[in-house]
């Protein structure tokens, strides 16, 4: 993927009780899909915000948003070729 755009972005989905967690979201094809989630809730929206930006960061950081990484359907995805497709009301 070398030299291609990626369309990656950053949410935040509340959780639970006053849970948050973030996500980062890639569309491609026309379809919205979970590239990577957090390993865990956060207590606010905003450290969610922010824990979501830096491994936002981190992803590009490393170069890994030229190369290609494997789309990380979160927990209780058996394989990385199960692609979970974001349940996002205004992404598409």
């Amino acid at each position: 993927m070398s030299g291609c755009l990626r369309h990656i972005a950053l949410t935040v989905e509340r959780t639970g009780n006053r849970n948050y967690a973030w996500l980062l979201i890639e569309s491609a094809g026309g379809q919205v899909f979970v590239l990577k989630r957090a390993a865990r809730d956060h207590s606010s929206y905003l450290s969610a915000l922010n824990a979501g930006y830096e491994e936002l960061a981190l992803l590009s950081a490393c170069g890994l948003h030229e190369r290609g990484i494997e789309h990380d359907g979160g927990p209780g995805v058996a394989a990385p070729a199960a692609i979970e497709r974001a349940e996002l009301h205004d992404a598409l």
